[in-house]
């Protein structure tokens, strides 16, 4: 009896409707393709000769180059704020330290997947995440 029941369950014996194994299929198949597209070797014609590697290092250092400076939140406060401050100026200060910590980050993130490149350091997900 056991070897006559189907070795595949239909979307009906879950109470789905019969449409719903066609998305499990689409998403499957879109899935495998990603991943099958990620595993391809990355051409060096479409990046003017240059790996991968090398134009995610250039990019990088781009973006660090025009990483805005850090404002100096202690000298706004004390041309802003003084004594009496204001809730304008609280939001003001909360936002500034919010955007330094925000460029340190992109600073060191970017920073540290060019030594990964480099194989200074290993690669962690989050930078191969950062890498593509």
């Amino acid at each position: 009896y056991i070897e006559s029941l189907p070795l595949t369950n239909t979307p009906e014996v879950f109470g789905l409707h019969p449409n719903a194994e066609i998305g499990y299929y689409t998403k499957s198949a879109r899935d495998m393709w990603e991943q099958l597209i990620e595993l391809q070797p990355q051409s060096a014609e479409a990046t003017g000769g240059m790996s991968r590697d090398e134009y995610i290092d250039n990019t990088a250092h781009d973006i660090i180059k025009r990483i805005p400076q850090q404002y100096d939140v202690d000298k706004v406060w004390k041309k802003f704020g003084g004594e009496a401050i204001s809730p304008t100026s609280v939001v003001l200060l909360q936002e500034l330290d919010r955007f330094n910590r925000l460029t340190i980050t992109m600073s060191k993130s970017l920073s540290t997947l060019r030594r990964a490149l480099k194989g200074e350091v290993g690669m962690s997900n989050e930078l191969d995440e950062l890498s593509r």
